[in-house]
């Protein structure tokens, strides 16, 4: 996945992208449903033919029944970790081919959770790094799902980063793809052990 984010960090410096693509890794160690989320997102920008198609949709199943525990605890339900995982699955939904079930289920309950943290426009004012590449986050796979789908923008509303409207985001998918392609990734068709 850090491959194919630095497609879209642009104009960073190499501390800066290290430290935005180690947030959500740092995060994924304390909740379940971003680890299986970061892993299922990863798992569809392989290009096809190397992981069996199997493999992303087991993982999305994990990070759908990982969330729905977060969301029944008070602590986790709106962190950023849970936020970043619903973000991630309505990527994951608009990249499959379900940009309808994104538009009408994620999309809408992500707006929700951040407006429950105050906005984007708040989240990003507490100043800790953390916050900031969150939101950073959530306004790039907002323009990306756009772009994928012509869903409408979910917080259209926000003053972006400079780094977002620095980004050519025309066929931003195909190039993170295709910087995939360029590691040589090995193919892999095993699924999980299931629990």
């Amino acid at each position: 996945m850090l491959v194919q984010l630095d497609e879209i960090l642009t104009g960073w410096t190499v501390n800066e992208k290290i430290e935005f693509n180690s947030m959500p890794l740092r995060l994924a160690g304390s909740e379940p449903s971003l680890f299986y989320a970061l892993l299922s997102n990863a798992a569809i920008m392989m290009p096809p033919g190397l992981i069996s198609p199997a493999i992303p949709r087991w993982l999305q199943n994990r990070t759908v029944e990982c969330m729905n525990k977060a969301f029944e605890d008070p602590k986790r339900a709106y962190s950023n970790a849970t936020i970043l995982s619903l973000n991630l699955v309505a990527l994951f939904d608009s990249i499959s081919g379900n940009a309808k079930l994104a538009r009408k289920t994620h999309q809408p309950m992500l707006r929700k959770m951040v407006n429950q943290r105050g906005g984007l426009t708040a989240m990003v004012g507490k100043a800790d790094v953390d916050s900031m590449n969150l939101v950073r986050f959530l306004a790039w796979t907002d323009r990306v799902i756009r772009c994928q789908t012509g869903n409408a923008l979910m917080f259209e509303d926000f003053e972006e980063d400079a780094s977002v409207t620095k980004t050519n985001w025309e066929d931003i998918w195909a190039r993170m793809e295709r910087r995939v392609e360029e590691n040589e990734p090995e193919p892999i068709e095993e699924m999980p052990d299931a629990e």
